[in-house]
């Protein structure tokens, strides 16, 4: 709230057009996690890490082209529900730079429902939880308050903690400790 209405009513609007991307990213996870726990059941852990790879590839390429459509078209989804042209351009701003994050954030979901399918939930909501609250949060109001990055630090803040999430959470899944989970 410190950079203003404009700055919360662009981040309300980022955030639709996230939760647009972010659609198909929760409903591969699903799948995904329940395909790792049936196949986990069947001692099949090579089929779970074949169906990983092949959603990964596919989710990250439709995403990316989800992405693209949402960078050409920022200032004009912004449009559709203002007309403030400094909300629309703070608007712009996040899309242009969060936009990044979309691929980073399918892998990290992906990896983590694997994890949680696997059994190891806790684990699972380790990671995510640590990597938005212990990372994110504090990077975005480290960038946005001690830098000169202003509400940018913000955008920045939530594409980097998104790097992390995808870090820990891919390293968790090739580590190979979750399948040692007891259900």
């Amino acid at each position: 709230n410190s950079f203003g209405t404009s700055v919360v009513a662009a981040y309300t609007l980022g955030i639709k057009a996230d939760f647009f991307v972010f659609m198909p990213i929760f409903a591969v996870g699903i799948a995904i996690e329940i395909i790792t726990g049936q196949h986990l059941g069947a001692k099949k852990i090579d089929r779970i890490f074949q169906f990983y790879r092949t959603a990964v590839q596919q989710l990250s390429l439709g995403i990316l082209v989800l992405g693209l459509i949402v960078y050409i078209f920022a200032e004009e989804f912004a449009r559709i529900f203002i007309q403030k042209p400094e909300v629309i351009a703070e608007t712009v701003s996040y899309l242009h730079i969060v936009v990044f994050s979309y691929p980073l954030f399918a892998i990290g979901i992906i990896s983590t429902r694997i994890i949680s399918g696997a059994g190891a939930a806790m684990y699972s909501l380790a990671i995510v939880a640590g990597s938005m609250l212990g990372v994110m949060l504090p990077l975005t109001y480290a960038l946005s308050q001690w830098t000169s990055l202003g509400a940018k630090g913000i955008w920045f803040g939530i594409l980097l903690g998104y790097i992390l999430f995808v870090v820990v959470a891919y390293l968790s899944v090739r580590s190979k400790k979750w399948l040692t989970a007891k259900v």
